[in-house]
């Protein structure tokens, strides 16, 4: 990953410490990296938007439609995970056709894979493959 590419850790952290705040704004424990964000109440159908709208503007990204059906996206993990994905296939595309998404090889890497296996969804390795 480049220098200019957040990992996935990266973005869990900032992910983690905004919803910490919406936790404490609502009397709640702050969540954990595989805390399901909606069950636990954190976020509802409008604090999400909210929230995914900031973590796009701070990161630069866009997740797409598919991101919001991944099981994995209810967690700050997943979410995570799939916003480096976004950010590593934007710097592929820039960079060229011959460069593929690299979602990194730090303490990161695998983040998106985690987040799929941590709610027992077996979507293979990569993050973009079709779930069946």
């Amino acid at each position: 990953m480049n220098e200019r590419t957040p990992s996935a850790d990266a973005i869990l952290k900032a992910a983690l410490a905004r919803l910490g705040e919406l936790a404490a704004a609502k009397g709640a424990a702050a969540p954990g990296p595989q805390d399901d964000l909606f069950l636990s109440g954190i976020l509802d159908s409008v604090s999400v938007v909210d929230f995914i709208l900031e973590l796009e503007a701070r990161f630069d990204f866009r997740f797409t439609q598919r991101d919001f059906e991944e099981r994995g996206f209810a967690t700050p993990r997943g979410m995570a995970g799939l916003a480096a994905l976004r950010l590593a296939e934007r710097a592929a595309e820039r960079a060229g056709p011959d460069v593929g998404p690299d979602v990194g090889t730090d303490a990161g890497q695998g983040v998106g894979a985690d987040a799929r296996t941590d709610v027992g969804a077996d979507m293979g390795a990569d993050m973009g493959e079709d779930a069946g």
